[in-house]
């Protein structure tokens, strides 16, 4: 019984982690209530923030993909 048990289905490498975390955390904020309030340009900050996600996320996902090979 001294067999290791493993932590999940794959070991995931500690940039996918922060990348996985840091792509929640700023969703989550985006979609908070006082993100509503708040006009730029006359558009929600909440507008802004997933836009920018939308745009960004991808891209750092891509290079990071890149960095690997």
């Amino acid at each position: 019984m001294d067999r290791k048990r493993p932590r999940g289905f794959f070991s995931m490498p500690a940039a996918d982690a922060v990348y996985a975390v840091s792509v929640l955390l700023l969703s989550s904020i985006a979609l908070l209530p006082w993100a509503r309030e708040i006009r730029l340009g006359g558009m929600a900050l909440t507008g802004w923030l997933l836009a920018g996600l939308m745009v960004f996320a991808p891209a750092v996902a891509l290079l990071m993909l890149l960095r690997e090979r």
